[in-house]
């Protein structure tokens, strides 16, 4: 069963990460990880397992799907100074609520059906997201905060490093362009790093996602 919950998970998060993330970016992950989770109904009250396989496999699905733009989002929207405070809290809830469910639903399964545990599993999620979708107003937020003017920034930046470094054969050169002179072997290197990050921005223009 977790096997094809495995599967699915990579699947969705590679036919996401293929693409331009939506535009409505904040709304399809908060859609993919709570309607992602109705299936777990499914695994409460069946057992076949072809059912069963098949419910974690849209799980999974949803999952990786969802996950590759949370990942992407922390890096986009999260200041850079901030960005390793923001990660570490976000393991540590999702780390830290993982033993307290699994405490939880062991004595809890007592005194309430598996079938009821599962389909408050599947279904609560749908009900916290749109809670959360409504307070965040996350979706105007994603609309205030297009991922696409961030390519526009990073296309900008192509441009200027490509109109500073094409054609400079050297450090005197592109120090020439921008107001800079002298010649070292360590300004050399630096020139080197500055033309290979240029191929790495025209690339990133090529496939912004």
């Amino acid at each position: 069963i977790l096997a094809f919950f495995g599967v699915g998970s990579a699947l969705g998060a590679l036919a996401v990460s293929s693409g331009r993330l939506p535009r409505r970016y904040l709304t399809v992950m908060m859609t993919m990880w709570s309607v992602g989770s109705i299936p777990l109904v499914v695994v409460g009250v069946t057992s076949s397992f072809p059912l069963m396989a098949a419910a974690t496999f849209v799980i999974g699905v949803t999952d990786g799907a969802g996950m590759v733009i949370w990942g992407t989002l922390l890096q986009r929207r999260d200041p850079t100074e901030m960005l390793g405070r923001v990660s570490s809290l976000d393991f540590f809830v999702s780390l830290a609520f993982m033993p307290v469910s699994m405490a939880i639903v062991g004595p809890l399964s007592k005194v309430v059906s598996m079938q009821t545990i599962f389909l408050v599993a599947g279904v609560a999620p749908v009900l916290l997201a749109a809670v959360a979708m409504y307070a965040a107003r996350m979706r105007k937020d994603e609309l205030a905060h297009p991922l696409l003017a961030l390519v526009a920034r990073v296309e900008g930046l192509v441009d200027v490093v490509e109109h500073l470094v094409e054609g400079c054969s050297d450090l005197a050169d592109l120090g020439t362009r921008v107001g800079v002179g002298g010649v070292d072997a360590l300004g050399e290197r630096h020139l080197a790093r500055v033309q290979r990050h240029a191929r790495d921005l025209r690339r990133c223009r090529s496939h912004p996602t």
